[in-house]
């Protein structure tokens, strides 16, 4: 109902702008004060007509111009805020051990040390995805666990390290 009434409000506010001060209204005026004989009523209902017109464009133009700097405004501020909530955790391997396991099997055991340059995040414990690229480039997905059993919340300071057994 707002919109409605801003709407009708600017129409009512560019009209009078039309007709009280316009240069075709100052013209015309001119013309017939020039020629000293009033306005006619079918001139002055043509005039309020298309000066009523006029305002219903402007006013519309005026709202779609507004919508369309609005909805790149909230895309902006949509594109910071997914900047500034994307989190960089980066890890480096400080100490590993592989071991073969019956069966064909493999274990590794990693001491990892990670930062995070950015956004505030929580890891969760179990949440991690791993996969090993040998030299022959062969991939092979595992699933990690951490000796942690709680959630590690990076960033508590700038560039904070924290270390985690795998």
């Amino acid at each position: 109902m707002r919109d409605l009434f801003e709407f009708v409000w600017a129409v009512v506010n560019n009209w009078a702008g039309y007709f009280t001060g316009g240069m075709i209204v100052a013209t015309i005026t001119l013309y017939f004060m020039w020629r000293d004989k009033p306005m006619g009523r079918t001139i002055g209902l043509t005039l309020s007509a298309l000066f009523l017109f006029m305002a219903f464009f402007k006013a519309w133009k005026e709202q779609r111009s507004l919508g369309a700097a609005t909805a790149t405004q909230n895309q902006q501020l949509r594109e910071q805020i997914d900047e500034l909530t994307k989190s960089a955790i980066s890890g480096t391997i400080d100490f590993a051990v592989l071991g073969a396991q019956p069966k064909n099997s493999s274990h590794a055991a990693l001491i990892v040390s990670l930062s995070n340059k950015a956004a505030a995040s929580a890891v969760e414990p179990g949440s991690w995805n791993l996969t090993s690229i040998t030299n022959d480039q062969i991939e092979h997905p595992g699933e990690p666990n951490t000796l942690l059993d709680k959630n590690l919340d990076f960033l508590s300071r700038p560039q904070a390290r924290h270390e985690i057994c795998m």
